[in-house]
């Protein structure tokens, strides 16, 4: 059994029964610690390729499991409304079954993700935007409610540290492309976008340089 059905088994039933663990066998919480350091490992290269050696820095993983129970009166609607991620990255384990997912391209335009089954999407966040000076973009997306039925995904956060100092990456400077963002801690990203109400991506704006 592997984490994804073992999740769905659970949040048929309860949440309480993952939070606590203690009704789990000791072969399923294997299953979970050993998803759950994959996905680590995973986000960590990930981050690293785009960034050079970033496993030096503080790498923190938040992980979340999302429920929809869509209904006939809830078909059309959003499960998960318009907003940007304020992570570096969000690995994404999408339902198998019941599609939804959709993104805005770098054209604008609003498209629905395919289903693939098995498979992860890497959504890039605010910080990944951030960090690479604009080069890399954080992207907009969305869940409607399209199939009646019961929708599971799990969402992966790979963020730093709250209190790690963020400035644009050296990498992504050089004579013609000087730095565009302020240095800044990721506490006061998440501050700026709750206190403002962001969602979107807006705060980036509030950090850019003032020349």
């Amino acid at each position: 059994m592997n984490l994804y059905h073992l999740i769905l088994l659970l949040l048929k039933h309860s949440l309480l029964f993952l939070i606590t663990f203690k009704p789990l066998l000791a072969t399923d919480r294997e299953v979970i610690e050993e998803y759950i350091q994959a996905i680590q490992k995973l986000g960590i290269d990930i981050v690293s390729k785009m960034f050079g050696d970033y496993s030096s820095q503080v790498c923190v993983t938040h992980f979340r499991m999302n429920k929809y129970n869509i209904t006939q009166d809830s078909l059309s609607s959003d499960g998960i409304a318009f907003h940007t991620d304020a992570s570096l990255i969000t690995i994404l384990q999408d339902d198998d079954h019941l599609g939804g997912l959709e993104v805005v391209n770098p054209s604008g335009k609003l498209v629905p993700v395919d289903r693939l089954p098995g498979s992860l999407f890497v959504i890039l966040g605010d910080i990944a935007l951030l960090r690479s000076n604009g080069r890399f973009r954080n992207v907009q997306h969305k869940v409607e409610c399209k199939d009646v039925g019961v929708r599971l995904s799990i969402a992966t956060f790979i963020t730093p540290s709250i209190n790690e100092d963020i400035e644009v990456h050296p990498k992504f400077i050089d004579v013609d492309h000087p730095p565009k963002y302020v240095p800044f801690k990721y506490e006061e990203l998440r501050r700026l976008r709750a206190s403002n109400q962001f969602h979107c991506g807006e705060v980036i704006e509030l950090l850019r340089c003032k020349n």
